[in-house]
């Protein structure tokens, strides 16, 4: 059997269109700090903020799901993942959710304990849409 990788920088590229609100919101929020309290304590917010951010982009892009013949390996951007041997996963679906930035359509693992997994990097939204989603997910459930 084939392994399969679906890596989440490929797909997630960061444009200044999603990078403008949070770096508005250090801003805001370091102008706030900065008239009601002192320098230090405006540039401790402002600074958390950017790096919290920051690990946030990093670790959306460092997550990936590998499909193989152990099973699938989730990985949300720390450490090796986590592998759910094949007897133990009951399902493979998409969920369908609704947002204000339309409609996201996730593929998820469900384990026969009855707990969902989401697949990353296996998502399709209008933000990061993913043309081959379908296919993907198809290739998945083949596996």
């Amino acid at each position: 059997m084939d392994e399969s990788i679906f890596k989440a920088k490929d797909r997630h590229r960061p444009s200044w269109r999603h990078l403008m609100p949070p770096l508005l919101i250090c801003v805001l929020q370091g102008v706030f700090f900065l008239r009601d309290t002192n320098t230090v304590t405006a540039s401790w917010v402002s600074g958390t903020l950017l790096l919290l951010s920051g690990m946030s982009l990093l670790l959306m892009r460092r997550s990936q799901t590998t499909v193989g013949t152990d099973g699938i390996t989730i990985n949300w951007g720390m450490g090796r993942g986590r592998t759910h041997p094949w007897d133990q996963i009951q399902w493979i679906d998409i969920r369908e959710t609704r947002t204000n930035s339309g409609t996201v359509h996730t593929a998820r693992t469900t384990l026969t304990s009855g707990r969902h997994r989401a697949l990353p990097a296996l998502s399709h939204t209008n933000p990061y849409p993913l043309p081959d989603f379908d296919t993907d997910v198809q290739r998945v459930i083949n596996q």
